[in-house]
């Protein structure tokens, strides 16, 4: 039996106001691929991953993700992505530890306990897990995002120019987390403004412009 592919985009449109964002994008990823999207400012990389998490909803055309429809299964897709986008997505009333308890238990993560220490390690944050996570450094709170993901291991990571704002030791963590993501025959598309960068990681890269896919000459 042939599997779907994680990602299948066919002519998605989106709009804010008058202004057309994406026009017609349609792509597909395959398990286990890695993909770079490549574009300048305003080029609609960050809105199309927002769509491919299902934080906005699209104007026109069809998403499936994992072979689920966006637009009727977002709880369901929701739990298979893991999301970094520019602004860390944590409570800032609440301690580290408690913001991975509180992602862990609506993601349904199995053996959380045991897993956090572990994870908290990884990520440098074992210090810092009683610490108000607005009390924290924007790299920091952006390092409680990936250990967020990390718990969760989702099939899907959707990376918005995830290495901003991330020291040595972060960048590090987030390689690691998608050579294990790839490794378990999970997706990831990652956004990036430096070709070079995306030449060196991707299996594929797919470049945006004018909130259109263009050929990859």
């Amino acid at each position: 039996m042939i599997k779907p592919d994680m990602i299948s985009a066919s002519g998605i449109s989106k709009s804010f106001a008058k202004q057309r964002v994406l026009v017609d994008v349609s792509f597909s990823v395959a398990s286990g691929e890695c993909i770079q999207l490549l574009g300048d400012n305003g080029s609609g990389k960050t809105t199309l991953l927002r769509a491919l998490a299902t934080l906005i909803s699209i104007d026109k055309g069809s998403l499936f993700i994992g072979g689920h429809d966006s637009q009727t299964d977002k709880t369901y897709i929701r739990g298979k992505i893991g999301f970094l986008g520019h602004q860390p997505l944590v409570y800032s009333n609440l301690t580290v530890s408690e913001n991975l308890k509180f992602s862990s238990s609506l993601f349904q993560v199995v053996n959380y306990s045991k897993k956090m220490p572990e994870v908290l390690g990884r990520v440098g944050l074992s210090d810092f897990k009683d610490k108000r996570a607005g009390m924290l450094s924007h790299g920091l709170m952006k390092r409680v995002s990936i250990a967020r993901i990390l718990l969760q291991e989702p099939e899907i990571l959707l990376l918005d120019e995830p290495e901003t704002g991330l020291d040595n030791q972060g960048v590090s963590v987030l390689q690691e987390l998608v050579k294990a993501n790839k490794s378990r025959g999970g997706s990831t598309i990652m956004t990036t403004h430096n070709p070079e960068k995306a030449r060196s990681i991707a299996d594929r890269i797919l470049i945006l412009a004018g909130g259109k896919i263009t050929p990859n000459l």
